[in-house]
């Protein structure tokens, strides 16, 4: 079985590896962990600017960091 990505260390409930859930207003920095190098990040179908990151011990650790806008925020990263 290959390796798959996963949430590092969330500030919100994770309800899946694509949806947070948190109160309107709440700022979220999520890290997710990924053996593949991301190509892009969307929040609710948007790209995202100011995501970041870097490779340890040979995976990459995704930051993202976004403001709630609603409830379930969708977070996708595309790999």
């Amino acid at each position: 079985m290959k390796p798959r990505p996963k949430i590092g260390q969330p500030n919100a409930s994770v309800i899946s590896l694509r949806f947070l859930k948190a109160f309107p207003g709440h700022e979220t920095r999520t890290e997710i962990v990924s053996p593949l190098k991301p190509q892009a990040v969307l929040v609710n179908g948007k790209a995202m600017e100011g995501w970041k990151q870097r490779q340890a011990g040979g995976v990459y650790l995704i930051e993202v960091p976004f403001t709630h806008r609603t409830q379930n925020d969708t977070v996708t990263v595309l790999f």
